[in-house]
């Protein structure tokens, strides 16, 4: 009995034992795919180290009447820094040389002709203090407003420069503007001159406008006088449409240089 019982239990037990072993052969799941990040990009380099201008100014004997603010000067690079330093210590210390080197060819020609009958000479020799603030033109280029203060006046400046460690700073003067020292407003004081500049070119722009009479032709007019002779009162005649004279010497302020428009 227990045989027949064995043999009758026997074929349902192995099929049952090959469905497990089915099930255990099947297929393997597939494991889940891993997502590696991104790797990150490095951090932005630091700033670069920049010295502070008083450092600087030791380090080349930079003449105490040039004075810079820490808060005013370039913080691109050291280079820009001691560029500015040191072309305005040629202004106090009345180094034509030392300009020369480093002003554009334009700029030279119009030194050389100062340099030539001591103008020059006369014109730095009782500078008793350079302010001078850094910034940025309209177009993005490093630029420097300078006020001289002589015995008896203020002497506004504009330069535009370029200053790299490799190569030879050059600076080029910029158009001033008039009565700048009466105008020049504000802690930027280049952003301020060109404002100035831009409001000064809208003016003559519109005076133009303005000024354009309609000319007659009085050749062929019977009775009429004859032309030329320049009379005062002709359309043509000495002062028509003519600009304000510019570049002429600006009396000294009622006001500190220090705190321009104020």
């Amino acid at each position: 009995m227990l045989t027949n019982r064995f043999i009758k239990t026997a074929p349902l037990a192995l099929t049952c034992c090959a469905c497990v072993l089915l099930a255990g052969c099947g297929e393997e799941e597939e494991p889940e795919a891993i997502v590696q990040a991104a790797p990150q990009a490095p951090p932005p380099p630091p700033p670069p180290s920049l010295t502070p201008v008083s450092d600087l100014m030791a380090q080349y004997n930079i003449d105490q009447r040039v004075v810079l603010e820490e808060r005013f000067a370039p913080d691109s690079t050291d280079a820009a820094r001691v560029a500015v330093l040191q072309f305005f210590d040629s202004f106090a210390r009345a180094d034509a040389d030392g300009l020369r080197g480093v002003m554009n060819a334009e700029d030279q020609m119009e030194l050389d002709v100062l340099t030539s009958d001591d103008r020059f000479a006369m014109a730095t020799s009782d500078i008793e203090e350079i302010e001078i603030r850094c910034g940025f033109t309209p177009n993005g280029d490093e630029a420097v407003v300078a006020i001289l203060k002589m015995s008896d006046s203020y002497q506004p400046q504009l330069w535009e420069f370029l200053a790299d460690e490799m190569s030879q700073a050059e600076f080029t003067s910029g158009p001033t503007p008039i009565d700048v020292m009466d105008n020049l407003s504000g802690d930027n004081w280049v952003s301020s001159w060109y404002q100035l500049l831009e409001e000064e070119l809208a003016i003559a722009m519109q005076l133009d406008e303005d000024l354009e009479v309609p000319q007659r032709d009085l050749t062929n007019d019977e009775g009429s006088p004859e032309t030329g002779g320049g009379g005062g009162g002709s359309p043509n005649g000495p002062g028509r449409g003519r600009s304000p004279q510019r570049g002429t010497p600006i009396a000294p302020p009622s006001h500190d240089p220090s705190r321009p428009g104020g």
